[in-house]
């Protein structure tokens, strides 16, 4: 009788799940449908040709500077007789991974012509600590449940407020909120501070990242990380004797950080204390033999000083390891990307970052890449940087050979990506 009562039991559970898994997918599909056909119906009354851009904060900062803006008017310039809309959806220091994860809303959302794709830089940052940095997550039967999917949401909309269910920031105003709120829930956290920080710093907004980063000072004096942002927001103003005292107490409290070596490096490059860095550039080599960053970062300060043959051998060494250490992550979400938008019928455009060799990107979409237009934008810079400083076309150098655009860095991106695709898809007159 037991034994029957629990069968009962267990078949209308399971009846029940049935149900409510098939209603909720069966709910999915018509919402998407709904949304597409209002998207569609909105995006083709402006008869424009959309361009969708995906990127990180390369992307994504600059407002009307940033290079997808500028992409927008020069296309509308061209004399195509095609009216152009650019969307741009990079997202500060997102990695590869949660790029594409969004790219299907993105598709729905925007129904845009063409994809173009700058992304990877932040992949080796992935599992680091930084909550902005979301690994490829392995995928079951069970996690992929809708049913699953509810309960999970039902669990946090129990268990935590409504905003820890956005996993990530999707625009730069949405991580500088999300920063403030950890403040105010966690005034004593540093690292809220120092992220924050870095965002206005990005934005050019250097009194307000100022602030924050000697908030973070305060509350913990014995880390390292600070004191480098902070020389880094006095450099960008050109407040070098500042800047040369914060990294060089960055160094008293953590002197095998190679970054501090380099942001002081760099510092007496700009003072034209050319001895200086030249020194610590060469302990710079010593201490990372094996890094495509600091290769990229020697090559771009030998090319400075017109050193041209030994910067093309750094620049060749930077790719060389590049393309040795190349993250997995990176490749798999290439291949990710290509399949959900050619499938689709839609143009994809991979540009490879400013400076770097576009050979390593165009091997990793080798296997799969048929159809792909790469932009290859290391002529095009290097040029760039015979005629005026680096620090014209760059606000700093996290990717080692390049940095965040400055409006002019930005405008040679844009005009380089729109030649490229004109050329490949449009007749001009």
């Amino acid at each position: 009788m037991v034994f029957l009562l629990m069968a009962k039991a267990l078949l209308g559970f399971f009846l029940v799940f049935i149900f409510l898994e098939s209603g909720l997918r069966i709910t999915k599909h018509v919402f998407l449908f709904l949304q597409e056909h209002r998207n569609e119906a909105r995006m083709f009354k402006k008869s424009a040709y959309r361009i969708l851009c995906l990127g990180e904060s390369t992307t994504a900062v600059g407002g009307e500077d940033s290079y997808p803006s500028q992409l927008e008017n020069i296309l509308n310039r061209s004399n195509t007789d095609v009216q152009f809309c650019v969307i741009n959806k990079g997202m500060p220091a997102a990695n590869s991974t949660v790029i594409v994860n969004l790219l299907e809303e993105y598709l729905v959302r925007y129904n845009p012509h063409m994809v173009i794709a700058m992304m990877g830089v932040n992949d080796l940052l992935a599992g680091q600590g930084n909550e902005f940095f979301s690994p490829v997550k392995k995928v079951t039967f069970f996690t992929e449940l809708k049913t699953y999917k509810l309960a999970r949401i039902l669990w946090l909309r129990i268990t935590k407020s409504p905003d820890s269910l956005e996993r990530y920031p999707r625009t730069y105003q949405e991580l500088e909120n999300n920063h403030r709120k950890t403040i105010e829930m966690h005034p004593g956290d540093q690292k809220a501070y120092i992220y924050l920080g870095r965002c206005y710093m990005d934005d050019s907004q250097y009194n307000r990242a100022e602030t924050f980063f000697k908030k973070a000072i305060e509350i913990n004096p014995a880390n390292n990380e600070p004191y480098l942002n902070l020389g880094q927001c006095y450099r960008n103003q050109s407040r070098y004797d500042e800047a040369e005292a914060m990294f060089k107490k960055a160094l008293a409290i953590k002197p095998e950080d190679i970054n501090g070596y380099i942001d002081l490096a760099w510092c007496y490059e700009l003072q034209a204390k050319h001895e200086q860095a030249e020194e610590l550039f060469r302990k710079i080599k010593l201490m990372s033999p094996k890094s495509e960053k600091i290769f990229g970062k020697l090559a771009v300060y030998h090319q400075e000083q017109g050193r041209y043959n030994l910067a093309d051998e750094y620049f060749k060494i930077a790719a060389r390891l590049r393309s040795v250490s190349q993250n997995p992550m990176t490749r798999t979400n290439y291949r990710r990307l290509k399949q959900l938008v050619t499938q689709k019928g839609i143009k994809l455009v991979c540009a490879q970052y400013p400076m770097r060799d576009a050979g390593p990107l165009k091997e990793m979409l080798k296997p799969y890449g048929a159809g792909v237009v790469i932009v290859d934008n290391e002529k095009v810079f290097k040029d760039a940087l015979t005629k005026c400083k680096y620090r014209e076309y760059f606000t700093d150098d996290f990717g080692g050979e390049f940095g965040h655009g400055t409006s002019l860095g930005n405008r040679i991106l844009a005009e380089n990506i729109a030649n490229c695709v004109l050329n490949n898809f449009f007749d001009r007159k």
